[in-house]
Order: structure tokens, then sequence, then C-alpha cells
């Protein structure tokens, strides 16, 4: 003897709009803070939009089917299904917390969008537990360029942030000002970039860290300086804080080029 076993449609469909909001939500939180993994992408999307594949594949295909009487078939309780159904994109999120500990650091951020910044720093602060002090709290009200990225780091290696604005001349002067009054020292750019080992770099170090330190250059002075910090134009880079470790290096500048209006936060 057969039994008749008939699919709840409007469950799977339910089951399939919740997975489908989850996935748009990560989706919107990836767009607006410019997060970038695809470990991450794999792990929280792929699962759930095969789920909804095979719910649609269900839907399509099935309507009712017939069982043997003795086959064991159970039918799960609506409550039951529903309650996995909810489980399923809450440990889906869990994932976003526990793939750290696999690997071994939290996604990073590419954002070059204006409106991006303050979803990118409040990510980067309240999520990677980030330092932005330097970091202005708004960005200029006329920004002709913008590019964010952020590194969390990776075993020893050391985070990375560097912020990029093109602006008019009054926020150049601006920022200037603010950097000026921040900076423990000021290196000419142009002569940087000629040779990042020349004498003011040298006499930084030794004006900063004593003249009996024996210091690399490459340990104090930025490892990057953005798109400020080209080869071509004069500005000014900034050295807010250095500590001058070899193993741990930790440089904070802000790079002024006068001739680009393009100034860039590094960490």
């Amino acid at each position: 003897m057969e039994r008749k076993i008939r699919i709840n449609r409007n469950l799977i469909k339910i089951k399939i709009c919740i997975y489908a909001v989850f996935i748009a939500a990560w989706l919107i939180f990836v767009f607006l803070t410019g997060v970038f993994t695809v470990v991450y992408h794999l792990f929280i999307i792929l699962p759930l939009a095969l789920i909804i594949k095979k719910n649609i594949s269900k839907i399509r295909r099935y309507d009712e089917f017939s069982m043997p009487e003795d086959s064991g078939f159970r039918i799960d309780s609506v409550a039951g299904e529903l309650t996995r159904t909810i489980f399923a994109p809450v440990i889906a999120g869990l994932l976003f917390v526990i793939t750290p500990v696999v690997t071994i650091h939290l996604p990073g951020v590419i954002s070059f969008l204006p409106f991006q910044y303050n979803f990118s720093k409040m990510y980067m602060e309240e999520i990677c537990g980030a330092g932005t002090e330097l970091m202005p709290e708004k960005l200029p009200d006329k920004i002709f360029g913008y590019d964010l990225y952020y590194f969390p780091g990776l075993l020893q290696a050391p985070s990375e942030l560097t912020l990029d604005l093109k602006t008019d001349n009054a926020n150049i002067e601006e920022i200037e000002n603010k950097a000026e009054k921040l900076a423990i020292g000021s290196l000419d750019l142009e002569s940087f970039n000629e040779d990042h080992e020349n004498q003011q770099v040298l006499d930084f170090i030794d004006s900063y860290f004593g003249p009996d330190k024996n210091i690399y250059p490459d340990y104090v002075v930025p490892k990057s300086t953005g798109k400020a910090g080209g080869k071509k134009g004069k500005g000014t880079i900034y050295i807010i804080s250095a500590n001058g470790d070899w193993n741990h290096r930790h440089t904070e500048s802000i790079t002024i080029n006068y001739d680009t209006c393009t100034v860039s936060y590094t960490y």
C-alpha cells in the first residue's frame, strides 16, 4: 500500500524568502563597507544560494508523490522546518565570526565611493578594532577622488591602512594646518622620492630616536605614501608617529601633494 506525500509549497517559499533576505542583507553590508574576501562570500553566500536552488527545484518537480506505507518516511512538522530555516542563516552569519580562526584574519576593506567612508570606518573600528584616530571624522566638502584600503594583518604581518583624498586648495590648507600640529617631524616629498635614505630622513631619526640608535630608515619612514606620494609633485610627508621597530613597524603619516591636491593618510 502506498500513501501520498504532499510537498508544503508555502513553507518552501518562506524558506527561500528567508535565505534570499539574508543574502541581500549580506550584499548590502559588503557594498556599504567595502568589505572584501572571497572566502567569506563562499562560506556565507554560496551555501544559502545552493539551498535556494534546491528548494526552487523541489517546487518545480514535486507537488505530491507516493511512498510505500512501510518506507519509514517521516514528514517534519512546520515548526521544525521553520526552526531549521531560521537557524541556517544564523549559522552562516556566525561564520563571519568563526572564519577568522580558519582564515587567520578578518576581511579587509576596499572602498572607492565617498558615501562608503563612514560605514567602512565603523567596520574597521567596531569589528576589526583598528585605530582610526588620524582619519578625519568627516570627509572634506569637496571631494574629487577617494580611495580607502585596509588590510587587517596576517600572522606577524602588520595591518595596513591608506586613505587617499583629492580635494581643493582650501581643504588642503586646512588639512595641512592640522597635520603640522600633530607631526613629530616632516620630510620633503620630492627628496624622499628621489632617495628614501636621504639626509633629511637620517636627521629625523637622529633627532627623534637619538644619534646613538642604530635604526634603519626603512623602519621609520612610511612604507607607502599613498597616491599623494607619487614620483611627481611637490609636497610634504608629515610623520605623526613612528616606533622604529623592524619586526612590527608602525608609522602614521599624512602626505600632502600640492601639485595634485592629494592627501594620503597612511598607517
